[in-house]
């Protein structure tokens, strides 16, 4: 916040000003191919006018897992919350933003037995 003395003859005033950053997010989430696989990521970039970004990503237990820099940043990871705190860069006045994420566990393969005298056959192609 800034404050501005502006003073004429007659009035004398003081003015506040507040300086802020318009920060916008698109997030990206994509699940583990299998239940128990660590292969999910969650992907955040950023648009606005105090780029590039600097990103740090934390576990539920608030441990860091990642950061990275710039208009983006992609954390790989299996299933669970994740938090990430993007800041303005050198361009920006300070201001951060932090989002909250999740990464959902698939449902694990079921395995469906079929008696053993089923037969299972395709229709013969039409010409």
């Amino acid at each position: 916040m800034y404050t501005a003395a502006i003073s004429s003859q007659a009035c004398p005033a003081i003015a506040v000003a507040v300086i802020t950053s318009q920060m916008d997010h698109v997030s990206d989430i994509n699940p583990p191919l299998c239940n128990g696989s660590g292969n999910g990521n969650l992907q955040v970039s950023t648009t606005g006018n105090a780029g590039p970004w600097n990103y740090a990503w934390f576990d539920a237990s608030g441990h860091p897992v990642g950061s990275g820099s710039g208009t983006s940043s992609t954390f790989a990871g299996g299933a669970g919350q994740y938090t990430v705190i993007i800041t303005e860069g050198i361009n920006g006045a300070g201001c951060s933003d932090t989002l909250l994420l999740e990464i959902l566990e698939p449902e694990p393969l079921a395995w469906v037995g079929l008696p053993h005298d089923t037969l299972i056959a395709l229709p013969a192609p039409r010409c």
